[in-house]
């Protein structure tokens, strides 16, 4: 056969650039694809993360809020327990006096003064003095058994008591007898002690209970010691 013209019966040739040119115009998408992607399981982990950065952040936060508020109470307690102590009403014995006498009753009389700078207020029956004897070997009284002995029958009212405001508990030594001849040297022996002690119960404006309890060896002739361990006062804080 003869040789066909060129030209004729031939494929038409591809263009390699237009084809190449193609391929990377179609791989592109792809590939940036992937690169901008982010996989769910690092989207939690992030998540988690920044979760976590916020819950230690508050914690901290919390932390420090609360050493401040602990630091501003404190600072209210100590503010508040001093007013307390600065303004408080203050009761206790100041005064103890009584002299036996040939023909005259032994009675002995308890000052009592509220040397603080509020009133206190007192509720009967709750607080006595006592007049006891004993032999010097013996043992002491049971002083708040006695005390509640004696506070059980008496009918002290006294109510408020002001600042520098002062009464007395009155204590009937020789029952209502007068003191004879003879008896001056008994009760001056010095192996009988004579004891006069007692409790004071009390409120402050505060609403706090206080109390103060004394005792006191008795001389016959108008001296008064302090004796034993009966000799206290509470320390209570009530705010």
């Amino acid at each position: 056969m003869p040789d066909e013209p060129d030209g004729q019966n031939q494929l038409p040739k591809t263009d390699d650039n237009a084809s190449r040119h193609n391929e990377k115009t179609s791989d592109t998408p792809n590939k940036t694809k992937k690169k901008s992607c982010v996989s769910p399981r690092a989207l939690r982990c992030i998540t988690l993360i920044f979760d976590g950065l916020l819950v230690f952040v508050g914690a901290v936060y919390s932390f420090f809020a609360y050493q401040q508020w602990q630091s501003m109470n404190m600072q209210i307690r100590i503010a508040n327990k001093a007013l307390h102590i600065e303004q408080r009403a203050w009761v206790t014995e100041s005064d103890i006096s009584g002299k036996a006498q040939e023909g005259q009753v032994y009675k002995i009389a308890v000052t009592f003064k509220n040397t603080g700078k509020t009133p206190a207020k007192q509720h009967p029956g709750l607080s006595a003095s006592c007049f006891r004897l004993k032999e010097i070997a013996d043992p002491d009284p049971d002083w708040d058994t006695e005390v509640a002995k004696e506070a059980a029958g008496n009918i002290f009212t006294k109510g408020l008591i002001p600042p520098n405001g002062a009464f007395a508990h009155n204590l009937n030594a020789s029952h209502d007898a007068k003191m004879a001849a003879d008896d001056i040297p008994k009760i001056s022996n010095p192996t009988l002690v004579m004891l006069v002690f007692g409790k004071i119960i009390y409120w402050d404006i505060f609403g706090c209970e206080h109390w103060s309890t004394y005792c006191y060896r008795a001389y016959p002739d108008g001296t008064f010691i302090q004796y034993g361990p009966y000799n206290d006062s509470d320390e209570n804080e009530c705010f």
